[in-house]
């Protein structure tokens, strides 16, 4: 079976576009099973659709209250989380 760190692996490929079929495949399986990682999968496709919309300091999708990130700190997480995506796709 496939490791939670080699399924966060998947699903940073995955979202990327450089998954393989296989892999895509053994990362189904794993999320069947692993309730971690399944929120991990979540929270994370949720933040890429945030972070290419710009809605972050909008209404959060559950209808709480506005997230007030400035300017500077929504690019200062996007920065984050490009070297993020860059370091483990170099990986």
């Amino acid at each position: 079976m496939m490791s939670c760190a080699e399924a966060a692996r998947v699903m940073s490929d995955q979202l990327n576009g450089a998954a393989k079929n296989g892999m895509r495949l053994r990362l189904r399986l794993h999320l069947l099973m692993c309730s971690g990682c399944q929120q991990y999968w979540k929270q994370l496709t949720l933040l890429r659709r945030w972070l290419k919309s710009g809605r972050l300091g909008q209404v959060s999708p559950a209808g709480r209250e506005p997230l007030k990130l400035e300017t500077s700190a929504r690019a200062r997480i996007e920065d984050k989380f490009q070297a993020e995506l860059h370091r483990v796709k170099s990986d």
